[in-house]
Parts: structure tokens; sequence; C-alpha cells
């Protein structure tokens, strides 16, 4: 006999109801002994028992994920930020640089166009002195029977009376060197009279001047211009 028919019977017995009545339980009613397993109702067959479910982690995984994104996302910004401000001083510098750059383009042209002003200068200074003739040199090797006196930048001399045709030829080829109008310049010359007074003629940096005396002839000086 099971617990359960002991109890049935024993509450047949001292029930204190009455015919008709729901039967009423007393303390004695009950038989103490170990408590049973509740009936379990078999599973169909080919039907698995489930097993238990677990606790999903998905809401944790989220704020975590959403955190992290947060945190990279500050980070990115504060990277920004200090980028920029590098980017920005980057500039300025460059611009700063760029600045002194033209400066100093700027004064090396200034420099350069007085270095190329004095080189001109001299160049030129250079050229004219070298048109400038050596007066003396020249006459010397064109009036080989005329005696000349002087130096490089001044001659004179004297064409007496009587003056043949190889000395006029000599005076001619000296005057045309020093870049007179040599034919004009010597007929000029063979024309002038006491009463005349001083005659000039202009040659290529050199100046020439005369007058002509009937006892000392015709008296010639030479000068360099340049």
């Amino acid at each position: 006999m099971t617990p359960r028919q002991i109890i049935s019977m024993e509450h047949g017995m001292h029930s204190s109801s009455t015919p008709g009545e729901p039967s009423k339980l007393t303390g004695d009613d009950y038989v103490i002994g170990p408590p049973t397993a509740p009936a379990v109702a078999p599973l169909p067959a080919g039907q698995r028992e489930l097993p238990p479910q677990r606790r999903s982690r998905r809401p944790v995984l989220w704020i975590a994920s959403t955190i992290a994104l947060a945190l990279a996302a500050a980070a990115l910004c504060a990277l920004w930020v200090i980028t920029k401000g590098d980017l920005t001083d980057s500039r300025r510098t460059a611009a700063a640089l760029s600045g002194s750059l033209h400066a100093a383009s700027a004064t090396i042209e200034t420099q350069q166009g007085v270095i190329d002003g004095y080189e001109s200068a001299k160049a030129s200074a250079d050229a004219a002195a070298a048109e400038v003739p050596n007066l003396l040199a020249l006459a010397q090797k064109h009036m080989p029977s005329i005696a000349a006196t002087g130096g490089s930048d001044f001659v004179s001399f004297t064409v007496s009376q009587g003056v043949s045709g190889a000395q006029v030829g000599e005076l001619v080829a000296y005057m045309s060197k020093l870049g007179f109008n040599a034919g004009g310049v010597v007929t000029q010359m063979g024309q002038t009279r006491a009463i005349d007074g001083t005659q000039t003629a202009e040659g290529k940096n050199c100046k020439a001047s005369w007058t002509y005396h009937p006892d000392n002839g015709l008296q010639v000086v030479i000068q360099t211009t340049a």
C-alpha cells in the first residue's frame, strides 16, 4: 500500500465532515514519510529533452561595443584637433619661410643688378680705354720722317714749309688712324694763315689743334679726350 492510499484511508476514517459536505482534514490525517517526487509525463517517442536556456549576452556585448566606438571616436577627434593645429603651425612656418626666401631673392637680384652695372661700366671703361690711341706710338709708326714728341695722351710736331709729298702722305695716314677726316683736315692745315689763329678738329677720342707762322711753319698739337 502506497503512502497516498494510506492517507486516503485515514482521511476516510478521521474525516469530520458530514455527508454532503466537503471533507475537512485535521492535523492527524497526514502520515509523516519521505516526500515523493512529482510525476513527470514521459516525452513522446523521438523527442529529445531540451537543454536549459542560457541567458543571452547580447546586451552586454552591445554596451561594450558602444563604449569602444565612443572611445575610438574621441581618440580620432583628439588626433584630428592635434593634427589640425600642427598643420596650421606648419603652414605659418612655411609662409614665413616663403617670405624670407622672397626677400632674400629680391636682395640677391638687387645685388646682382649692382654687380652687373659695375661690370658693364668697367667693360665700357675698358673698351673706351682700348679705343684711346697711343698718340706717340702711332706718330712714330706712321710719321717716321716727322719728329714728334710727347707721350701716349699728348703729342706735338712741326711741319716746316716746303713739306714733301711723302710727309703729306704720312700726316694723312696718321690723322686717318686717329679717326679724323684726314684728307679734309690736312687740306685745312695747308690753307691756314698766321692771321687765322688756332684751328681745331675732332678725331676719335682725341682732338687736334694747330697754328701757322711763316717763320716756324705749321705747329700741330694732338691730345686725347677720353
